[in-house]
């Protein structure tokens, strides 16, 4: 039971670094001011495929591996992150700015 707790904790490690790696994307996406569309459906294809993983772990998981409930709560974070990254897609795509580097005040 221990190894099977280990190898769901390894799994939600993977998910957690998936996790940082998507802020960072997103982050990347904001700074070079690539608000469009186009970035928005990647990154939502690649949240779909993250949660998709996270779903699959958690069938997995018997025993309540100890690092679950963070890795839930990161993909989650992931999720809000984008939703707020759309909103700047959207708001860009209103004001006829997407793809134009942010302005400095």
């Amino acid at each position: 039971m221990v190894a099977f707790g280990e190898a769901r904790d390894a799994e939600y490690a993977e998910v957690l670094s998936k996790c940082r790696d998507f802020h960072a994307e997103l982050e990347k996406e904001r700074a070079a001011g690539k608000f469009t569309f186009a970035e928005l459906e990647e990154n939502e294809e690649d949240l779909d495929k993250l949660e998709a993983w996270l779903r699959k772990v958690e069938l997995r998981d018997r025993f309540g591996a100890p690092s679950a409930r963070e890795a839930r709560a990161a993909v989650l974070a992931c999720r809000e992150d984008l939703e707020a990254f759309a909103a700047s897609v959207y708001e860009a795509a209103d004001h006829g700015s997407a793809g134009s580097p942010p302005s400095d005040p």
